[in-house]
């Protein structure tokens, strides 16, 4: 990024990740003036890009806004993620594949939610500051699955052939990701869409194509 390249009239908001902010035990929260601690390759690029935007905020006050939210679904998403993979496999009568247990907890956001979170961000946050974006509805992977194939035999009227195949776990697998987001909320946001009803709508899209 050129410092003189930068248009100062456009906000640039920077998509990052709760990972960033590494593990959290149960019951713990983090807010966005938490440490940094990423626990694997992948969130530690993220952190570094975070530091590199803050250089830059500090050094030449560039109008930058930072979000980090818990996990996004919806549709379309990548079709290795739990969730389409889960669906995709229910739809082809294949097993669903779980790493390590199950036991890993996650937070998730769905995809209109995050939309708006963003566009709220955009039109009244404040400049250079971080916004997390999260939900309160925790699950673990396996309830999740479960959860899944519950709802799609519901909706399709039969029962799945699909089993659950347990798998060797990651290499790094974090234990829960849990961010407060009071913050946004201060700004008129919420999340609307429970993860029942948004698996539902992701279900059915998924079906129709």
């Amino acid at each position: 990024m050129a410092k003189n390249d930068f248009n100062r009239h456009i906000t640039f908001i920077h998509i990052s990740t709760d990972e960033v902010y590494g593990d959290q035990q149960s019951g713990e929260a983090v807010d966005e003036q938490s440490r940094l601690e990423p626990t694997n390759p992948y969130s530690a690029t993220k952190a570094a890009i975070d530091l590199i935007i803050n250089a830059y905020v500090k050094s030449f006050h560039l109008p930058i806004l930072v979000v980090r939210s818990n996990n996004v679904y919806g549709y379309n998403q990548y079709p290795e993620k739990l969730i389409p993979m889960t669906i995709n496999a229910l739809k082809e009568d294949k097993p669903i594949t779980i790493h390590g247990d199950g036991h890993q907890r996650r937070r998730f956001v769905f995809i209109d939610d995050f939309i708006r979170a963003v566009l709220c961000i955009w039109e009244v946050g404040d400049q250079h500051e971080i916004y997390n974006v999260g939900s309160d509805q925790e699950i673990c992977n396996l309830k999740l699955v479960r959860m899944i194939r519950s709802l799609y035999e519901l909706i399709t009227g039969s029962k799945s052939n699909s089993e659950i195949k347990f798998v060797g776990d990651r290499l790094y697998n974090d234990e829960r990701y849990d961010v407060t987001y009071e913050k946004l909320c201060t700004l008129g946001w919420k999340p609307t869409i429970n993860l029942e009803e948004g698996l539902v709508k992701i279900i059915r899209y998924t079906l129709k194509h």
